[in-house]
């Protein structure tokens, strides 16, 4: 065993990590500062994909055994997408003015 395959073995991870990083485990950065603009880009590239996602799975039917197991695959990477895009939906937060009510429209 080499020993870059070994650091990339998930269950060698944790004893090689302890001798590079002398005990301590790495973090994982939980904030990110990440633009407007580069969340519309990261948004429009998402819906993208969808979009092409959509052509792949409306070239195959349903009919054809051979065309099952591709539909699958596509179905979880379009239900996965969508899932992202609404995460990041549901992190933002919306203007509201606050001395006056809100009417939305």
């Amino acid at each position: 065993m080499t020993a870059t395959s070994h650091v990339l073995n998930p269950t060698c991870f944790q004893s090689e990590t302890k001798r590079h990083y002398g005990g301590l485990m790495p973090r994982y950065n939980k904030s990110f500062e990440l633009s407007i603009h580069d969340v519309d880009l990261i948004e429009e590239a998402l819906r993208a994909r969808g979009r092409e996602l959509c052509k792949m799975r409306r070239a195959l039917s349903d009919e054809n055994p051979a065309d099952l197991q591709s539909i699958t695959v596509i179905e979880a990477d379009q239900r996965e997408t969508e899932e992202l895009l609404g995460r990041l939906h549901n992190q933002k937060v919306f203007y509201r003015p606050g001395a006056t009510p809100y009417v939305s429209g």
